[in-house]
């Protein structure tokens, strides 16, 4: 017990990191109707947490270090425009602790905006050492530019967001109940009621009328939207499912339990096939549908001494029958097709790096896939029971969610250039009151959804033009 009590410890600190201020997601909290104070004409607001403090122009803005814990964020409103900096910072944690002082740097800072503080030093064995190349400091800006919020009414965690097929309405689920609003203008249409176990999981159907769900209650059931909330059972399963993934077009239902994958039709509740080629339990898996539905990519983590292997293969949805093989040497946490269907990029989990990793399946005829190298490499700590990668609609861009340990603990959604692998825009859940763990675009990809404890923010997509 006292060993594995290391390693996590190890881990942990392993995964100091880049990220900014902001609230931890294992200890939400929920806001009140009041929104954020609004910034004075001319002037920008920085964030800081008690383990930060700064010199502007020379004079300290915040206290001196040590302070406080790293979750005690506090706002310094100033000037606008190119401002000299000196920041220091302190972080201590169970393997050590580390001291950089009086960093300087220039930063343009636009008027009205808010911007968080983070830094990151070098880790050494048993302790931290603080190495000058080894020492760095981002300033980001943490405005909020959401359209809408649409508040979390209950206090449990939302599970799920999506939006309807003509992107004119969104529902996400939070315990046994789920919420569809406009997506116009996040106003509520209705409340859905009826499931006996918290629901993991919600979709609308291709015409918009109806949504389906799946819950702890082992069934997946249909809600008319039409007049009708009574809903209907679907189908009923013998255990929770680990792991469940819908076609873009909700026509088929994947569910990991126990040692194998069932594919349903969702318009008759036929089983139409049970995959079993992974042999293992998939209490760790991942799957996902292509595009058109007709090929799903599945894939099973298998923790080693220190270590994980994951089997990954490319079967057909109807039949089972496998088109394509191949394993790798370590642990996947997130799967995203390209919409063109001939690209998968996976999340690999490690520590402290995100590295997507294209698959071409080109050579689906010779019975394996193609690992290539990875198209960008993101520093982050994911959320393990989430997916984390998302293609905008039109295959452009690439949205991730990472998530990590640095002065404190954040979200930060990252958009990336698919052809070239760069971040072309990023920001952080620094200005709300907790952290992203949940994405999904609209289908017209005119918007996106990022789910939080607090509920469900909604953006204009086209963040990086």
């Amino acid at each position: 017990m006292k060993k594995s009590a290391f390693l996590v410890g190890i881990i942990n600190m392993a995964v100091i990191i880049m990220v900014t201020m902001g609230s931890c997601i294992s200890s939400p909290s929920f806001p009140e109707a009041t929104e954020l104070p609004s910034i004075p004409e001319g002037q920008s607001q920085i964030i800081m947490p008690g383990t930060v403090s700064i010199k502007l122009n020379g004079k300290y803005i915040s206290g001196r270090l040590p302070k406080g814990e790293a979750d005690s964020s506090q706002a310094y409103t100033i000037p606008s425009g190119q401002q000299n900096l000196e920041v220091t910072y302190y972080f201590k944690g169970l393997a050590g602790e580390y001291l950089v002082r009086d960093m300087k740097m220039e930063y343009n800072f636009l008027p009205g905006r808010r911007y968080a503080v983070a830094g990151e030093g070098k880790w050494g064995t048993g302790s931290y050492r603080v190495i000058n190349e080894g020492a760095r400091l981002w300033i980001w800006d943490a405005t909020d530019d959401s359209l809408f919020h649409i508040r979390n009414p209950e206090k449990s965690w939302p599970a799920d967001v999506t939006f309807s097929t003509d992107s004119s309405k969104i529902a996400f689920c939070v315990g046994k109940n789920i919420y569809v609003h406009s997506s116009t203008n996040g106003s509520l249409i209705t409340t859905l009621t009826g499931h006996t176990g918290n629901v993991t999981s919600v979709r609308f159907n291709p015409g918009g009328d109806k949504l389906f769900s799946t819950a702890e209650d082992k069934t997946i059931r249909t809600w008319n939207l039409d007049g009708n909330s009574v809903p209907s059972t679907m189908i009923t399963s013998k255990q929770n499912p680990y792991y469940v993934s819908w076609s873009a077009d909700s026509n088929f239902l994947a569910m990991m339990i126990g040692k194998q994958i069932e594919v349903y039709d969702t318009g008759t509740g036929q089983l139409l096939t049970t995959f079993t080629e992974h042999n293992q339990d998939l209490r760790d898996g991942r799957l996902a549908f292509s595009p058109d539905g007709n090929r799903i990519l599945s894939l099973n983590n298998v923790a080693g001494f220190a270590s994980y292997k994951t089997d990954i293969i490319l079967w057909e949805t109807r039949t089972g029958k496998r088109i394509a093989k191949t394993e790798v040497n370590y642990g996947v946490l997130g799967i995203a097709w390209h919409p063109s269907g001939n690209r998968i990029v996976l999340a690999r989990r490690g520590m402290g790096a995100m590295l997507p990793v294209l698959i071409d399946d080109a050579l689906q005829e010779q019975g394996s896939l193609q690992v290539v190298p990875e198209i960008v490499n993101l520093f982050g700590f994911y959320c393990p029971w989430s997916p984390l990668l998302y293609f905008k609609p039109d295959g452009t861009e690439l949205f991730c969610i990472t998530d990590g340990i640095s002065v404190s603990g954040t979200t930060s959604g990252n958009l990336l250039d698919v052809e070239t692998g760069k971040r072309v825009y990023a920001f952080t859940s620094q200005a709300f009151s907790s952290s992203f763990y949940h994405a999904v675009y609209s289908p017209d990809g005119n918007r996106i959804a990022l789910l939080s404890s607090d509920g469900i923010r909604v953006w204009n997509s086209n963040l990086s033009k």
